[in-house]
């Protein structure tokens, strides 16, 4: 073929696989990893640009294309590359209003609520961030960009939108802030930038966040691969208290050692799908199925926050740090949330709400059902109640189960005494 056409052929094909030339901004960063004699800065960005041409891609078939030098560039040029261009951007943003409409009508999924009690209530029902919902099952979009980041782009700012007050004089100014958290959004939830995100997540509250980054960072030292293996043996997620749990965790045959994370009604947190091991071990998109939870939706009608119980409890004006005995958390946790069977009613807390607000089978549901709504309302105050109530009973069935708990808590109650004298 002629020597422009098989450029042109070149060019093209270098663009659809995006790793085509990067623009300024991805070459500073490219020259600053490789002039980083630690290595540290490849930590944090391992990939640079096929990132960058992704992003480019996206941004080019958006309404905001215009702000984009090469766009301004190409419209200015005329003829075929103005023509392609306007394609791109009407074919583009004609997709994310698709997706726009889809997200309204439940279809589509964006990052969800930033409350966690919220959140957490949400993905306990089967929920999924950035996910396409076909029938009862969430299949999740984050990883197959460009696509996937068209359609969180859309999902994320109609719900930054849903979630506005909706007076005209501010219409404009959340729009901007929609369009503008739904990049930042996006950016942070690609696993190919997750290294940096972690780290500013880091330096913005290094006391809190500290040691979870190091934990994770210095986990990687275990293969993807050996990860993924543990992941097929062992399905669920297991809790990380210092460095070496963090190896353990993604080290196949013994991450089983480690005490399971669990939600707060004590189910531990799994990867399996129910597709079959074959689809989790090789598919890149993620799957959960729906699961009917009348006391999680009650929650996120009446607005509720409720998470998990402390790591250091009270027991008869004692304190203790669980995490100082072995999988104590990880059983209490448990206890509280269903395991545990009410002296008076003879069921877990999980089952004696879902009975309470969803079926109507208690004998106080008649009760629950008169009392008012709200996060504040009598409602609320019987659920929180209930949790309590069985938290209660679960610190006290700890006593059995950990003789090194009732030991502690004798020997603070003995120096109490010698300090009293």
């Amino acid at each position: 073929p002629p020597e422009d056409l098989r450029l042109a052929a070149t060019d093209a094909a270098l663009y659809q696989t995006f790793t085509n030339k990067t623009g300024a901004f991805a070459d500073s960063l490219r020259k600053m990893a490789d002039a980083d004699p630690s290595g540290f800065s490849r930590v944090l960005l391992p990939f640079i640009r096929t990132p960058s041409n992704i992003m480019k891609f996206t941004f080019e078939r958006t309404p905001l294309a215009p702000l984009m030098s090469q766009v301004r560039a190409d419209m200015a040029a005329g003829g075929a590359r103005k023509d392609l261009a306007l394609a791109r951007m009407a074919t583009g943003s004609a997709m994310m209003l698709a997706a726009a409409d889809l997200t309204m009508a439940g279809a589509i999924t964006g990052k969800g609520p930033d409350n966690p009690s919220r959140r957490s209530a949400k993905q306990r029902q089967g929920w999924q961030p950035y996910s396409v919902k076909l029938g009862d099952r969430y299949f999740a979009f984050n990883r197959m960009d460009p696509i996937g980041m068209t359609l969180g782009l859309a999902a994320d700012a109609v719900e930054i939108l849903q979630n506005s007050d909706g007076s005209k004089p501010k219409a404009a100014e959340e729009a901007i802030i929609a369009a503008v958290a739904s990049i930042a959004n996006n950016m942070t939830s690609k696993t190919y930038l997750r290294g940096v995100s972690q780290f500013f997540e880091m330096m913005s509250n290094p006391t809190r966040f500290s040691e979870s980054y190091v934990q994770r960072l210095l986990g990687t030292a275990i293969p993807t691969a050996a990860a993924e293996v543990a992941r097929g043996v062992d399905p669920y997620l297991r809790e990380t208290r210092s460095i070496m749990d963090s190896l353990r965790r993604r080290t196949p045959g013994i991450s089983k050692e480690l005490p399971a994370v669990r939600d707060l009604w004590g189910q531990p947190t799994e990867f399996r799908s129910g597709l079959g091991w074959a689809y989790d071990a090789v598919s890149p998109i993620y799957s959960r199925r729906e699961k009917a939870s009348p006391i999680d939706k009650e929650i996120l009608r009446l607005g509720m926050n409720i998470t998990k119980p402390p790591r250091v409890i009270s027991i008869d004006g004692i304190t203790v740090d669980l995490d100082k005995h072995k999988g104590a958390y990880s059983r209490y946790v448990e206890l509280a949330g269903n395991e545990l069977k009410h002296p008076a009613w003879g069921i877990g807390a999980k089952d004696y709400l879902d009975a309470l607000v969803g079926t109507g089978q208690h004998p106080l549901a008649e009760v629950y059902k008169m009392r008012s709504d709200g996060p504040d309302g009598s409602k609320a105050d019987m659920v929180r109640a209930t949790v309590l109530d069985y938290r209660a009973h679960a610190r006290r069935q700890l006593l059995d189960e950990y003789p090194s708990i009732s030991a502690e808590i004798s020997a603070q109650r003995m120096d109490r005494l010698h300090g009293e004298r």
